[in-house]
């Protein structure tokens, strides 16, 4: 039976999963909120949303405008609507709408790699546990959870074999985050599964299946570099925004992650052992997930380790949404 036709045919489980995505949405969105508090809601949040829209912070924050706008539009529909304090519940709202939607694309995502029911809450709820820990030293970080959304939605068009519509989520996830390009490398998922299906590729006048989806990654990459140099050109140069001790992209914030104590109490609290038992089962993950893991996984860890602070564990919820927590369980409930 197909996706659609098991979706079709369960309406159950469509419910199940739309229940699960409010419930886990409203926890982890209360608790962030909690942990922040609404004083700092009210002042650097604001402070931090303004100035992207100002054009007066540094780089990269400067060029992530998509999530910020977002916010904006939601905030003038509830200034429109006369809701009091219609900013922080504009803050709220956005948040609440993106961890419902990961929540959500992330059990569709799930149930499509062939996790029954059961399944696919227990890996929704590992999802729920790193979520729920990884608010240390952060603000709402509209843009992170942009691209955690985006990065659910690539995997889930490229298991329907939808990959022409990967070129305008770039364009999307571009807008939102410099880290959004490694969607169009996913892409080669998709030309590895239809270059292992067709043995030997006849030649021919026309495309064969696994060249148009490279074309369609290359278009996506063109997408993503053109928005990328675009919004550095229009809004201009900034400088780049230190962490905390003006650490420096590189050896120094190298050392500075693997040294510090926090980046292991902050990262075990996130994830626990749970990418460990995903990479001892590898071998028993679907093809789909292993080419995933090695397009997106190496690149992303190299790049957080040398580029910001892992104790900021919000910044690995997108390998471990998208490989780390359905390896897991793929290995948990194919062992041998």
């Amino acid at each position: 039976m197909s996706f659609k036709s098991r979706l079709t045919h369960n309406p159950a489980v469509i419910g199940l999963f739309l229940g699960c995505a409010v419930l886990f949405s409203g926890m982890t969105v209360s608790l962030q909120v909690q942990t922040l508090g609404r004083a700092y809601l009210e002042t650097e949040q604001v402070k931090r949303h303004t100035n992207v829209l100002q054009r007066r912070t540094g780089s990269p924050y400067q060029y992530r405008v998509f999530s910020e706008y977002l916010v904006q539009g939601i905030f003038r529909v509830f200034e429109w609507l006369r809701c009091p304090h219609p900013l922080l519940t504009a803050f709220i709202g956005t948040r609440l709408l993106q961890n419902f939607l990961i929540f959500l694309l992330a059990a569709l995502y799930y149930y499509k790699l062939g996790f029954p029911v059961f399944h696919t809450l227990l890996a929704l709820s590992f999802l729920f546990w790193g979520m729920s820990h990884a608010f240390y030293n952060s603000d709402l970080s509209f843009n992170t959870y942009s691209d955690i959304i985006c990065y659910l939605a690539a995997g889930l068009l490229i298991l329907h074999e939808r990959p022409v519509w990967i070129i305008p989520l770039t364009a999307i996830a571009a807008l939102n985050r410099e880290t959004s390009g490694l969607i169009p490398f996913l892409l080669l998922a998709e030309y590895w599964r239809i270059h292992r299906q067709e043995k030997k590729l006849h030649p021919s006048f026309f495309p064969t299946e696994p060249e148009k989806t490279l074309v369609i990654a290359g278009i996506a990459l063109l997408v993503y570099a053109t928005i990328f140099i675009g919004l550095r050109l229009v809004l201009g140069f900034r400088p780049l925004v230190l962490p905390p001790g003006n650490y420096r992209p590189g050896i120094e914030i190298f050392l500075y992650n693997v040294c510090r104590v926090q980046t292991w109490i902050h990262l075990f609290a996130t994830v626990g052992i749970l990418p460990a038992l995903a990479l001892l089962s590898f071998r028993r993950w679907p093809a789909v997930l292993q080419y995933f893991f090695w397009i997106l996984v190496p690149a992303w860890l190299s790049i957080h380790i040398l580029a910001s602070l892992l104790a900021e564990t919000r910044l690995i919820l997108t390998p471990y949404a998208l490989i780390f927590v359905p390896g897991a369980v793929w290995g948990a409930s194919h062992h041998e």
